[in-house]
């Protein structure tokens, strides 16, 4: 199930060790009642937006398109940033697997002094936004005949 909410954005703050602004928006992808999946976008000028991402178990292809889709056509973003501290790899793979590319570096502004890699993805590079209500419900009946 796909929530929105503050209890989204407190988890992700939690694992990332980030603090968000008030109008900060979360997603999640619950399973069994738990939150496996979540993002915060944060700091919308109209044309960017900042996400956090947490990923603890295998998110359905629902939520990734949920989340860009958000961010895409909702808002109407030409392109997301994120920011990933260096030793946190399981970030930058899942980053890179989601088509963001290195942007560059923020030297020594991680929290422990580590050098912070920028990501941005542009919208016309986003293959998940293909991955729609009516795409998710194909394969599901798909994987069922």
């Amino acid at each position: 199930m796909i929530v929105q909410g503050a209890g989204v954005i407190e988890w992700v703050g939690k694992i990332n060790q980030a603090v968000f602004q008030k109008d900060a928006v979360g997603i999640g992808q619950l399973r069994d009642g738990k939150l496996i999946a979540g993002v915060v976008y944060d700091n919308y000028n109209g044309n960017n937006i900042i996400g956090a991402i947490t990923v603890s178990a295998p998110p359905t292809r629902q939520f990734w398109w949920a989340i860009n889709s958000y961010a895409f056509e909702t808002l109407g973003c030409n392109r997301i940033t994120a920011y990933v501290e260096e030793a946190n790899t399981k970030s930058h793979n899942l980053l890179k697997r989601m088509g963001f590319e290195s942007e560059g570096k923020l030297e020594k502004a991680g929290a422990d002094g580590s050098d912070i890699t920028i990501y941005r993805l542009w919208k016309k590079d986003c293959r998940m936004l293909n991955w729609g209500p009516n795409h998710v419900q194909e394969s599901q009946n798909a994987a069922s005949a």
